[in-house]
Formats: structure tokens, C-alpha cells, sequence
């Protein structure tokens, strides 16, 4: 997020449960993933990015996002102001509003960290959303502070078994 936000929309709730921001001296014992600045979402803050890639046939997709737990109440505080940790990560498709194709929350890196999580999604053979394009969510709830950085998409096709058998048939005559 060293370039603000570009393409990200954080329109969805009030300015004030998310942004980039550069975290603050102690939140963090090891080093922010990718530069000094980091997406930042409280409460039910929830931020996303349209993209121009689209769903297609026989692909795996796999996002990538580190999420990082701050560490920004002192243990004296923790019993009246530190909620529940909780988030959410999807990759959508855009062609409704319930278009989750995979998601997860329990990933938890520690008080204090960024943790790698990754995701999967395999589109099989005759996905029934092939051609509509691809969304990225990321969510907080419950009142606390997830902070998200260095998001990645990637896209592997995924040969089709009659390919392999035609491959691997091929393959058989030469020897």
C-alpha cells in the first residue's frame, strides 16, 4: 500500500474504520511486510479491489494477503478495551453481492505480528461464474484493529484430464 490505495475502494463504510496509514512505533515486533504503509480496517470497516481479471475455466487462483494483529493497547487496558480479534479475507466474484468463492477468519499471526495467509480458489472445468471479473475483500468486525498488507493474485491454469491423457499418450509413441 506504498502508493495509498490505488484501485482499492473504502467507500463502503464511515472514513474513520478504515485507510492507509503507517503503523505507529511498538504496534509491530517484526517488520511491516512490504514498506512502512499498511491498509487499516476497525470495527466493521471493509475495503475491496475490483479487478480487471476474470474468472476463468481449469484455474487456480491463490491470494495471497499478510495480515498483521497490532499490538496497540497496554496489558493493564486489555480487559476494557481489547475485543475479540476478528476479520475476514475474500475473493469474490462481482457478479453478485454474496459471490464469496472462498474466505477464511481464523488465521490469527499473534499480538504484535504479520502473518502470511494464503487462500485457493479452483475454478473446475464449467465454473458457473467463467468471464465475470474477480473481487478482493478484506473485513474487520468486532471492534478491533486488522491491518492488511503486500496483496497478491495469482492464476495458474490447471490442465484438463483429457489433456494430460493426450500429453502423456504423446509422450508414450515417442518411446
Amino acid at each position: 500500500f506504498e502508493d495509498g490505495a490505488t484501485g482499492w475502494d473504502f467507500s463502503h463504510v464511515p472514513d474513520w474504520n478504515q485507510g492507509v496509514i503507517s503503523p505507529g512505533l511498538g504496534e509491530y515486533l517484526d517488520s511491516i511486510p512490504d514498506g512502512v504503509k499498511v491498509a487499516h480496517v476497525t470495527l466493521d470497516g471493509y475495503i475491496s479491489q475490483l479487478l480487471e481479471a476474470k474468472i476463468a475455466a481449469s484455474t487456480t487462483y491463490t491470494l495471497t494477503v499478510y495480515v498483521g494483529h497490532p499490538d496497540i493497547y497496554p496489558p493493564e487496558d486489555w480487559s476494557t478495551h481489547d475485543p475479540p480479534w476478528s476479520y475476514s479475507v475474500q475473493l469474490r466474484h462481482a457478479a453478485t453481492i454474496s459471490g464469496v468463492l472462498t474466505s477464511t477468519s481464523d488465521y490469527d499471526p499473534g499480538k504484535g505480528h504479520f502473518g502470511m495467509l494464503t487462500l485457493s480458489y479452483s475454478s473446475g472445468q464449467n465454473p458457473a461464474y467463467v468471464g465475470e471479473h474477480l473481487e478482493i475483500g478484506l473485513m474487520g468486525s468486532g471492534g478491533h484493529t486488522v491491518e492488511f498488507d503486500k496483496v497478491t493474485l495469482d492464476a495458474t491454469p490447471v490442465p484438463v484430464p483429457s489433456t494430460v491423457w493426450l500429453m502423456a499418450s504423446g509422450l508414450l509413441s515417442l518411446v
